[in-house]
C-alpha cells in the first residue's frame, strides 16, 4: 500500500509505537552495560552462586562502637540492581497468608544486628520501613498493632550490657516514650506513617515514569518502569549471617538461654 493511503493516525501510533520499543531496548542495553542484575521484587534471599557481602573492616576499625563512636551507615557494599515495579498477588492488606509473606521480608533476628567487638545491638532503617508498612497494613485491616510478636522488654541495664554499654553509664532511651508506644496503637501509626515520609523523601527516588499515553499527563501507577537499586538481597544475607554469628559468640561467652531481642517502636 503506497504510504499517501496509510490513515494518518495510524501511522502516528505506529512511529510511536517504535519509538517506545526503541527507548526499552535501549533502556535493557544500559542495564546490560553497566552489569545491573534484574532482581525479583516479590522475594528477599539472596541470588544463589552471589558472595554475601563483608563488612570493610577498617571502617569498623576506626570506631570503637560505644556510646555515639559508631558509622553512620552499615559498612558493607551492595551490588546494584535493576528492579521492574510490577502488581503481586502477595503482601495484600489481609490474605490468609498476608501476616507470613511480610515476615518473610525478615531475615534473621527480625534484620536487627549486633555490631562491634562488643556485639552492640542495631537495627538497619530498611526493616524498620518494612516494619512500618506492616504496622500500616495492619491498621488499614483493623487490626490493632501490638508486640505480641516480639519478645517480652528487658530491663534497660540488660539491654544496656548488650549494646557494649558499662553499668555506670546511662541509656539515652526515654522509658516513657517506650511505654507510650508498646501501648499506643495511634501513637505507633502515627510514627510510622511520619517514619515512612521522611525516609522516603530521604532516599529521593528519581526514576522517571513516563506517561502511559503521549500527551495524557497521567504516569498512571508507575508499572513497567525500572528502577535502579541497592541489591537488598544481599543485605538480607548479611542480616541471616551475622545472627549467626552472634549466636556463635553468645555460646563462647556464656550468655543465658533466656536472654531476649530488643524491639523497634
Amino acid at each position: 500500500m503506497p504510504l499517501s493511503l496509510i490513515p494518518a493516525q495510524l501511522l502516528w501510533w505506529s512511529t510511536v509505537a517504535l519509538v517506545i520499543a526503541g527507548l526499552m531496548q535501549l533502556g535493557s542495553t544500559w542495564i546490560e552495560h553497566n552489569g545491573l542484575t534484574t532482581q525479583n521484587f516479590e522475594t528477599s534471599p539472596p541470588l544463589a552462586g552471589r558472595p554475601t557481602p563483608i563488612l570493610q573492616e577498617d571502617i569498623v576499625k576506626s570506631y570503637s562502637w560505644l556510646e555515639d563512636d559508631f558509622p553512620n551507615s552499615l559498612p558493607v557494599e551492595l551490588d546494584t540492581v535493576a528492579m521492574k515495579i510490577e502488581n503481586s498477588h502477595h503482601y495484600n492488606v489481609d490474605s490468609p497468608d498476608s501476616t507470613a509473606e511480610y515476615l518473610s521480608l525478615y531475615p534473621g533476628d527480625l534484620g536487627f544486628l549486633r555490631l562491634g567487638p562488643n556485639k552492640r545491638f542495631f537495627g538497619i532503617s530498611l526493616y524498620h520501613q518494612l516494619h512500618c508498612l506492616d504496622s500500616l497494613r495492619l491498621a488499614i485491616a483493623g487490626t490493632p498493632h501490638t508486640h505480641a510478636r516480639r519478645p517480652s522488654p528487658r530491663p534497660f541495664e540488660e539491654r544496656d550490657l548488650e549494646q557494649g554499654l558499662d553499668s555506670n553509664e546511662k541509656s539515652s532511651r526515654d522509658p516513657a516514650q517506650e511505654e507510650s508506644s508498646d501501648h499506643d496503637p495511634a501513637w505507633h501509626v502515627n510514627h510510622c506513617l511520619n517514619y515512612l515520609r521522611q525516609t522516603i523523601l530521604c532516599n529521593a527516588d528519581l526514576t522517571l515514569e513516563p506517561e502511559i499515553k503521549l500527551g495524557s499527563q497521567d504516569v498512571g501507577e508507575g508499572l513497567g518502569v525500572t528502577h535502579v537499586c541497592k541489591d537488598w538481597s544481599g543485605l538480607y544475607d548479611f542480616a541471616e549471617q551475622n545472627t549467626k554469628e552472634w549466636q556463635e559468640w553468645r555460646k563462647g561467652h556464656g550468655a543465658s538461654k533466656g536472654a531476649h531481642n530488643s524491639t523497634t517502636s
